[in-house]
């Protein structure tokens, strides 16, 4: 079924579409930064345009614990038989394995091939590393040494503890899942009171992601303006030589993602989920907005939820999963 927001996608005049006005800050945001280089206004940014980016940012962030977990145990419980729990989650794992594979060995081709940032002058490159360093890699969750290490931290030992810790996200989902399935078992008239209020929050959590993203266009602005400023420092020279070899490390990602969309992702829209390309990427354009411009899965995902749910009609029950 189609939600409201999916026949609203097309609605409007073009410029108060939601994707359009946060690309509109991206660009605004991006001449601001390369202005303020050239002015040597850099202070101005840091002080007075990029807390405005952080605080979208940390807003996003803050939303993501309480939306995975009223939408996990939702959207679990509402598949109303472990059975059905059991065959969505093997379809789920097997197409993750499989697409993450086929990606990662087209990603490992293509920086072959291109050899992106090579370029790149060591001054420069440290300077990079020095400010966006500490987030270039995923954390691995801490666990007892051995093959089955992993395994074991995934599962939190206080909930509320992993719930606090941003780079906790799959202990989060872990015990969501598990809480989803023990709704499963019990009486639904004992559930329903815990069901009602899962529910009621992950509804109220929806609405302030939806107020979050009115100002999203001011906070990818803030965004973009400090990583200019940051990346150029003080050499309007550097944001030169960033562009030039940083462009060929840019053209060589969004080389990948086009070839990787299209021999995986159109043909399994078409023939596995019967949808149109242009109507699933037009209702995932905020989430996807919001990802080029934060770099931040975690703090696209209430956004992403969203998506599914409102603009592209997708179940409770699949999306939550």
């Amino acid at each position: 079924m189609i939600t409201e927001g999916t026949a609203g996608n097309g609605g409007g005049p073009w410029h108060r579409r939601a994707h359009w006005r946060i690309l509109m800050g991206m660009l605004a945001g991006v001449g601001f930064g390369v202005l303020s280089v050239a002015l040597g206004w850099n202070g101005v940014v840091e002080a007075w345009v990029a807390p405005f980016g952080e605080i979208f940012l940390r807003l996003l962030k803050l939303s993501a614990v309480p939306l995975v977990v009223t939408s996990l145990v939702c959207g679990v419980a509402s598949l109303s038989d472990a059975r059905r729990l059991s065959h969505l989650g093997v379809r789920t794992i097997v197409l993750y394995l499989v697409t993450t594979a086929v990606a990662v060995t087209l990603g490992l081709l293509v920086a072959d091939l291109a050899r992106p940032g090579a370029g790149l002058s060591a001054d420069v490159r440290d300077r990079l590393m020095g400010a966006y360093g500490d987030g270039a890699a995923p954390r691995r969750p801490e666990g007892p040494a051995g093959p089955l290490g992993l395994l074991v931290a995934m599962f939190p030992e206080n909930f509320f503890g992993a719930a606090s810790a941003n780079s906790a996200m799959l202990q989060v989902v872990i015990v969501s899942l598990l809480l989803g399935v023990v709704m499963l078992q019990i009486d639904r008239a004992k559930a329903a009171p815990v069901l009602a209020f899962f529910g009621g929050l992950n509804e109220a959590v929806l609405a302030a992601v939806g107020l979050v993203m009115r100002v999203a266009p001011i906070g990818v602005f803030g965004l973009m303006a400090s990583m200019v400023s940051v990346a150029a420092g003080d050499d309007p020279g550097h944001l030169v030589e960033i562009v030039g070899s940083l462009g060929r490390y840019c053209v060589a990602v969004l080389a990948a993602l086009a070839v990787h969309v299209a021999l995986v992702y159109l043909p399994l829209l078409r023939f596995l989920a019967g949808r149109r390309a242009g109507e699933v990427f037009s209702g995932a354009a905020p989430a996807q907005m919001v990802a080029f411009s934060t770099s931040s899965s975690y703090a696209a995902l209430p956004l992403t939820l969203r998506c599914c749910e409102k603009r592209l009609g997708v179940s409770e029950g699949v999306a939550g999963f």
